[in-house]
């Protein structure tokens, strides 16, 4: 199920400064070259605009689709079709919500895709190009071709992002010789 038909991608960095400045720089470029796709950039809890946008190269000038949120996350995951990241945790919740996936990978550098055994639903680019050419085949292709290789990155996901299992975390409190538990996944 994605969440958006529309042409949106949402931008979810990491909480490290240098990591924001590749990926906030990186969608630039792909919302200079595709200007009739929205770009949602968010920032990472933990660092917060203010502390990163001076840092990027061309944000004073970056065009108008382009759009800073202040919204809660699930909104727009809503809004959105695909998520653009690097090495953000948020990307499984992404995944989760329906939304495709493209990891920005720079030439040379090791992979730290956090869902790089997700199957071949989520894409590695290392161009706004190889972006452009992803995306536009995801909207050729429609919604109904997704299913199968989404059900892979899904259950991935879900595997990554199991809910806390509040029982058998007390039991393990309660009695701290049951090593063995579902909590710790043993």
């Amino acid at each position: 199920s994605v969440a958006s038909a529309e042409p949106v991608c949402l931008v979810v960095p990491e909480g490290i400064p240098d990591e924001c400045t590749i990926l906030f720089e990186f969608a630039l470029q792909c919302a200079r070259e595709n200007p009739g796709w929205k770009f949602i950039f968010r920032s990472h809890p933990v660092m917060p605009f203010r502390a990163i946008l001076g840092q990027v190269k061309g944000w004073r000038e970056r065009p108008a689709n382009v759009e800073r949120s202040e919204r809660a996350i699930e909104e727009d995951f809503r809004r959105s079709r695909w998520t653009l990241y690097r090495g953000s945790g948020a990307v499984v919740q992404a995944v989760l919500a329906g939304l495709k996936p493209f990891y920005f990978a720079k030439t040379g550098e090791l992979n730290f895709n956090p869902i790089h055994q997700a199957g071949s639903w989520q894409e590695t680019v290392t161009s706004p190009g190889e972006f452009r050419a992803g995306a536009v085949k995801d909207l050729r292709d429609g919604l109904v071709s997704r299913t199968q290789s989404e059900a892979q990155a899904l259950a991935h996901c879900q595997r990554i992002f199991q809910p806390l299992n509040v029982e058998a975390l007390a039991s393990v409190i309660a009695n701290p010789a049951s090593a063995g538990s579902p909590v710790l996944g043993h």
